[in-house]
C-alpha cells in the first residue's frame, strides 16, 4: 500500500511503507509478540476485548504483556499471557504527573526482540517507546509525530477525523478492539475469499495454453478503468521481453476487447513465441480460471 491509505467504514486506515506491503497476506510467522497497556486499571479492563482477540487470533505465539505493577495480579489470573513484563511509565493514579521517559522506565524490555509489539493504547504518550524497543513489526494507534507512526508497520487514528458525522465518542474498548482486528487481519487473512473465487466463480476457458511448453507462466493485464493507473506500454514490451528471454518464462495477456491495440503493439514489438495474447477472447469469470493456471 505503500504510504496509502484504505477506508474502513469511512475512517482511514493508514499503512507505513517500511515492512506493511510485505506482511499483508504473507502468512508471516509470528512467535513473539508484545503488548504494551502500562496504563490504569479501569484502561486495562477495557482493553482486555483487544488482547483476548490477539491471543486467540494467534494462539502459538510467545505472548509478552508490558504492564504497570497495578495489573500484574489481574493479567496472571487472566492467564491470556505467557510473560508479563512490568513497566513504571505511569504512577499509581492517572492524576499525579507520570515521570520523565526514560529507558530505565522500560525495565529491561529494550534488550528483548519481538516480531510484532502493539501499543494497545489510545492516547499518544505511550508511543514514545517504540524507537527503544526491538521488533520486525510495529503497531499502534497515530502517535502525533510524523517520524513515530513511520517506525510502525500500521497505524490507526486515535480519533476520528474532522468534519466527520461520526460518533466522537466512541467506547474505547470499540477502538482498540477495531487496532486489534486491524493487526490481525494484516497477517491472519483468511484464504477462504481467494477458494471461493476459484471453486465458484471462475468458468474454464476455451483456450490452448499449448504453447506454455512446459515453462513456468505469467499472466499481464496491461491496462485499468482509469488512465493514471496505465503503466506504458513500452515498458510492459520491456517487462515480457526480459521475462521471455531471460527467466525463460511464458506469458499471456488478458483483458478486455478495448484493450486490442495493446496486444497488436505487444506481439509485434516483442517478437516471442513464448508470448500469448487472449485479450477479448474470455470472460471475466474464464479469465479467472487462467489465473489459476499461471504461477
Amino acid at each position: 500500500y505503500g504510504n496509502g491509505s484504505r477506508s474502513l467504514f469511512g475512517i482511514a486506515e493508514r499503512w507505513s511503507d517500511l515492512a506493511a506491503y510485505q506482511a499483508f497476506n504473507k502468512k508471516v510467522p509470528l512467535e513473539r509478540i508484545l503488548l504494551i497497556k502500562a496504563d490504569a486499571i479501569g484502561d486495562f479492563i477495557l482493553s482486555l476485548d483487544a488482547m483476548l482477540a490477539m491471543r486467540r487470533a494467534f494462539p502459538n505465539a510467545h505472548l509478552t504483556l508490558a504492564c504497570g505493577p497495578w495489573n500484574v495480579e489481574i493479567a496472571r489470573a487472566l492467564d491470556f499471557f505467557d510473560e508479563i513484563h512490568v513497566v513504571n511509565f505511569f504512577e499509581s493514579r492517572a492524576d499525579i504527573p507520570r515521570p520523565p521517559f526514560s529507558v530505565k522506565l522500560l525495565n529491561g524490555l529494550e534488550k528483548k526482540f519481538f516480531d510484532l509489539i502493539v501499543d494497545v493504547r489510545i492516547d499518544i504518550d505511550t508511543r514514545v517507546m517504540f524507537p527503544h524497543l526491538q521488533a520486525t513489526y510495529k503497531c499502534g494507534f497515530d502517535s502525533g509525530s510524523h517520524k513515530l507512526n513511520q517506525m510502525m508497520t500500521m497505524w490507526l487514528p486515535h480519533a476520528m477525523p474532522p468534519g466527520t458525522d461520526m460518533n466522537l465518542g466512541m467506547h474505547q474498548t470499540l477502538l482498540m478492539k477495531r487496532l486489534a482486528d486491524s493487526v490481525i487481519g494484516l497477517f491472519r487473512t483468511s484464504p477462504d475469499i481467494g477458494r471461493l473465487l476459484r471453486e465458484r466463480l471462475a468458468q474454464p476457458a476455451a483456450v490452448d495454453l499449448g504453447f506454455a511448453q512446459g515453462r513456468i507462466v505469467v499472466a499481464i493485464n496491461t491496462s485499468s478503468g482509469r488512465l493514471v493507473k496505465n503503466w506504458p506500454l513500452s515498458r510492459y514490451q520491456s517487462l515480457i521481453s526480459w521475462l521471455c528471454n531471460k527467466m525463460k518464462v511464458e506469458v499471456f495477456l488478458l483483458g478486455g476487447p478495448d484493450q486490442k491495440e495493446d496486444s497488436d503493439y505487444l506481439l509485434e514489438t516483442c517478437r516471442t513465441p513464448f508470448l500469448a495474447s487472449f485479450i477479448g477472447q474470455t470472460t471475466l469469470r474464464e479469465s479467472m480460471d487462467l489465473l489459476t493456471r499461471a504461477e
